[in-house]
């Protein structure tokens, strides 16, 4: 039986694996727009631990939220600073796991 400790830095790991997706996905579609549901489909996450996510990232200034709801758009801020970032940290993540 696994310990709360430990059954919380694993709930924490599996939120920031989906949030480190999430940004991976915008870097390889940086114009993507849709409802959290196609965003969750994409990424093969569950939706509403992808939508918590993308709602994360909206609080953060990274993604754009238009609406409320189910129906609610997300999309990659148009701030270049942040797309380059972004991209930057997505190249760096595939160096890593190749090597």
């Amino acid at each position: 039986m696994i310990n709360n400790s430990l059954q919380d830095v694993f709930s924490e790991l599996e939120t920031s694996l989906i949030r480190i997706e999430i940004l991976v996905f915008f870097s390889k579609n940086p114009y993507a727009m849709d409802i959290g549901r196609k965003f969750a489909q994409w990424i093969r996450r569950p939706e509403s631990s992808v939508i918590t996510e993308l709602d994360y990232l909206a609080r953060k200034g990274i993604v754009d939220k238009m609406g409320e709801g189910e129906n609610a758009i997300y999309s990659l801020v148009s701030d270049l600073d942040i797309v380059q970032a972004i991209d930057e940290f997505a190249k760096t993540l595939a160096k890593r796991r190749t090597t």
